[in-house]
């Protein structure tokens, strides 16, 4: 795998750390921030991932933004690769990978709501928090650390070839 998407890889991993640590000792006003942050930050690290696989496929100077993307690019060079077999299951099922993504998502969905006027405030009310998923900093550290350990697990794979 490439040493600069392992490189990007462990920086944006790096960040989601950071960014769980804070929402474990955040303020309950904040904690959706940082519930937020952490989770864009782990699909930056999961992208990173797809990117560091298929340049081990010979796809160079790309970038994976998601599975689908990445399984074009390595079919597109004619072979297969079976880490992505492997995400495409995660993905598939009711996983944690599942979840980062569905939660993801429903923050992208998330739409600023323009205020009348200075004097008025709107309370606006979503269930990007709210719904099953990565409620807490618990299930947060146990989804962190799949992922550290599949980024681990596929850098191994790729040293027995």
């Amino acid at each position: 795998m490439s040493n600069v998407w392992q490189s990007s890889t462990n920086k944006k991993l790096h960040n989601a750390r950071l960014q769980l640590e804070a929402w474990a000792v955040a303020d309950s006003i904040d904690q959706d921030s940082f519930r937020g942050g952490f989770l864009f930050h782990l699909q930056q690290a999961y992208q990173s991932l797809l990117s560091e696989i298929i340049s081990s496929y010979g796809v160079q100077n790309q970038v994976a933004r998601n599975l689908k993307e990445a399984l074009d690019m390595v079919s597109a060079k004619g072979t297969f690769s079976s880490e992505l077999s492997q995400l495409q299951q995660l993905e598939a099922n009711d996983s944690w990978l599942n979840d980062v993504l569905v939660e993801v998502k429903k923050l992208e969905s998330i739409q600023p709501v323009p205020l009348a006027s200075k004097e008025s405030i709107t309370i606006v009310v979503t269930d990007a928090s709210t719904t099953s998923g990565i409620k807490s900093v618990t299930e947060a550290k146990i989804v962190f650390e799949s992922l550290k350990d599949l980024v681990i697990h596929f850098r191994n794979f790729n040293l027995e070839y």
